[in-house]
Formats: C-alpha cells, sequence, structure tokens
C-alpha cells in the first residue's frame, strides 16, 4: 500500500518539490517559502537549501522567525517593522 504525498515527511516533501523544480531549464534560484509550515524539524528542510547551494544553486528561505532561531540563524527581515 502505497502512502498519501501528505503522510510523508515534510522535509521529503521539500526535497523532492526543490529537486524537480532545480532540473527545469534555466532556474539558477530557487525559493522556499515558509517551508516550516508543514510542520518538522527546520534542520531537515534546511539542509535540504544547503544541499542545493552547495550545487551552485542560489537558495532564498522564508521561515518563521522561530524555526530561524532553532537554525541558530539571523532574523535579516522582518515584515512590519520599521
Amino acid at each position: 500500500m502505497g502512502l498519501r504525498w501528505e503522510q510523508l515527511p515534510s522535509w521529503l516533501r521539500t526535497q523532492w518539490l526543490a529537486d524537480l523544480a532545480s532540473r527545469r531549464a534555466a532556474v539558477d534560484f530557487l525559493v522556499l517559502s515558509s517551508p516550516d509550515r508543514f510542520g518538522g524539524d527546520p534542520c531537515d528542510w534546511w539542509n535540504v537549501a544547503k544541499v542545493l547551494a552547495d550545487k551552485g544553486m542560489g537558495v532564498i528561505v522564508q521561515c518563521t522567525h522561530a524555526s530561524a532561531r532553532l537554525l541558530s540563524e539571523p532574523v535579516l527581515y522582518e515584515l512590519g517593522v520599521s
């Protein structure tokens, strides 16, 4: 019996979608928009982003402040703050 897409680990869904997008012709940059919305450990999808970056792909990750703190990454931009 197979699993439904929603039943797969969130990092695996992120990895598959990012991998598919990165294989398209003329794609040099990927934006991972809110990968933390599916739950799971932020380190898992962060590793997906790092692997893509190590392959020479430009990667932007938009995530919550909570995820950035768990990853020990600085919050570079905050909406609504002057």
